[in-house]
């Protein structure tokens, strides 16, 4: 072959090569094809689940302020909180004492009014007896008329005399009652056995009745409170499940729904919340009231279903329609899909693709650049 034609060959050669380069920039819109991972739709367990509208907090079933319910200073402080003696109470052990001297003087001042008004009963009746036997005796003589109607105006000024006692007696013995239910009231237990969590008096503190005390949690299960949004309230019910996690623990604890509050409640961006409260099957020993914890509520679910990862389910401009695109030819096709049960982890598909589409994936570090129907794909591992 002349170096003549060997030349027309080269030429050739490169005028191909250009044309090929010039076919793909105008297939690729002059664009590098997107580097994308494939995914391929699985059956599993997928379900709908509502999220909580904020962060949750753990609580306890009970929760008591207990106030003070008589004057007085506080002169013992049996339980704090946090203390290495411990902050555990009971019912039958007092939490505060309030100094209890203002009230025995009471009770022995009452006493003694007691024992006066049974003295005056007993002279009353003392002196009644006899005035009616000086009565009996004069009425077998011939005593005038006028002395017998004295002395029963005097039997009946100690009959008088006699009742007023008795009745005295009968009210101040009501009123040592009280200070003995008083008396009672100043070694304040808890209502119920727990934590307490709040010391509201300090010791040598004066209260006064309705005057806080302590707080006091209850033992046992805690519970967890979560707001829904309104619009989520007709789904959830107390026969769904809920799931929790809490901050620094990877495992996620089930727990079924204990309240759903019938009212609603207005935060400060006025939207409106349902407040629910999830009893856990089991929870670490190192979880506390006041933590805060992540709630979700499974409103549906079907243990096989055909699902993807939600973010590959699209949604079409102005709502409604979903797709998903799959890699077909080295280029993304768009595909309508009917979904089912989703949640922020997985969608199930209902119609659409099979398990053997390839679904595109767009790496991380492309996600910026737009994918769309006819948009050239390089498929890596």
């Amino acid at each position: 072959m002349t170096a003549k034609r060997r030349g027309r060959w080269w030429m050739l050669g490169v005028v191909i090569l250009l044309a090929g380069g010039v076919v793909a920039l105008v297939l690729t819109n002059g664009k590098k094809p997107v580097r994308v991972q494939i995914v391929r739709a699985q059956y599993g367990r997928v379900e709908e689940i509502v999220t909580a509208n904020s962060v949750g907090t753990v609580e306890a079933q009970m929760t008591a302020t207990v106030s003070a319910e008589i004057s007085g200073k506080v002169v013992k402080i049996a339980v704090r909180p946090g203390t290495a003696e411990g902050s555990r109470a009971t019912t039958d052990a007092p939490v505060i004492c309030i100094d209890p001297e203002d009230i025995l003087a009471e009770e022995r001042v009452t006493l003694s009014d007691i024992a006066t008004q049974e003295l005056r009963s007993k002279q009353a009746e003392l002196r009644r007896e006899k005035l009616q036997q000086e009565y009996e005796r004069l009425s077998r003589t011939d005593e005038a008329q006028q002395k017998l109607d004295q002395l029963k105006k005097e039997i009946e000024i100690a009959r008088t005399d006699e009742q007023i006692a008795v009745s005295s007696i009968r009210t101040l013995q009501a009123q040592l009652e009280v200070i003995k239910r008083k008396k009672t009231k100043t070694h304040v237990p808890a209502p119920f056995k727990g934590i307490v969590s709040k010391l509201h008096v300090e010791l040598g503190e004066l209260v006064t009745p309705g005057k806080p005390l302590f707080t006091v949690l209850s033992d046992g299960s805690l519970l967890v409170r979560a707001p829904l949004d309104e619009v989520d309230k007709a789904r959830v019910t107390r026969d769904k499940r809920g799931r929790v996690t809490f901050d620094g623990y990877k495992q996620r604890f089930e727990g079924s729904i204990r309240e759903i509050q019938d009212t609603a409640s207005t935060d400060q961006k006025n939207n409106r919340t349902i407040d629910i409260k999830i009893l856990l099957d089991s929870m670490p020993e190192t979880i506390c009231t006041g933590m805060s914890a992540h709630v979700e509520i499974v409103v549906a679910s079907k243990d096989r279903g055909l699902f993807l990862p939600t973010h590959l389910v699209h949604e079409e401009r102005g709502g409604g329609a979903r797709f998903v695109l799959v890699a077909q030819d080295g280029r993304a096709r768009k595909r309508p899909v009917k979904t089912g049960l989703s949640n922020w982890e997985t969608t199930e598909i209902l119609d659409g693709i099979t398990e053997n589409d390839a679904v595109v994936n767009p790496l991380r570090l492309e996600e910026d650049r737009t994918i769309e129907d006819g948009t050239a794909l390089e498929v890596v591992p």
